[in-house]
């Protein structure tokens, strides 16, 4: 009796293995399709995508916020720029009996070629003399105690200190003989 509940067992114990090897090919092709739908993870792929176009958004509104509130402060300075443009075009407003505001001298000829630098000097060697200061005709116009320079004495030293002052940039020199 025993023999025969062994080999019960046995036929028992033979049909399960073969359940079992069903079930882990079953296993295997449907794994394989979890596997891969684990991979794709739609819901976090979804959740990262919402994220996204969330914070696009949110920048471009701030962004448009930040221009519209910039562009309040970029008319006042642009207005304020053109308003310090037109004044430094107006001719300075000297004081009645002074003498009138002078152009600056045209710059230096070129060089003997016309282009510049092409002469082979650079422009650091050429010293200009300086321009005669501007005649004072009517000295009774200004004040006696003050200490100050009056504002043409002060323009006539700018251009004069502009006219000593030295070009020491370097110019390439091309020479054109081969």
């Amino acid at each position: 009796m025993m023999i025969k509940c062994i080999d019960e067992l046995e036929h028992i114990m033979a049909n399960l293995i073969q359940e079992n090897k069903g079930l882990e090919q079953r296993l295997d092709s449907h794994g394989a399709r979890l596997y891969i739908l684990e991979q794709l993870d739609i819901p976090h792929q979804v959740s990262k995508a919402v994220n996204e176009v969330v914070t696009d958004a949110l920048y471009e509104a701030l962004e448009k916020s930040m221009n519209r509130d910039h562009f309040e402060e970029l008319a006042k300075d642009l207005a304020e720029a053109r308003k310090k443009k037109k004044k430094s075009r107006e001719p300075p407003k000297t004081p009645h009996g002074s003498p009138p505001h002078q152009p600056p001298p045209p710059p230096p000829p070129a060089g003997p070629s016309g282009a510049s630098g092409s002469s082979g000097t650079s422009r650091s060697s050429q010293v200009l003399p300086p321009p005669p200061p501007p005649p004072f005709t009517n000295l009774k116009g200004q004040s006696k105690g003050s200490a100050e320079p009056s504002s043409s004495k002060t323009a006539a030293s700018t251009e004069y200190q502009a006219w000593m002052t030295t070009d020491i940039r370097l110019r390439p020199s091309i020479s054109l003989t081969p």
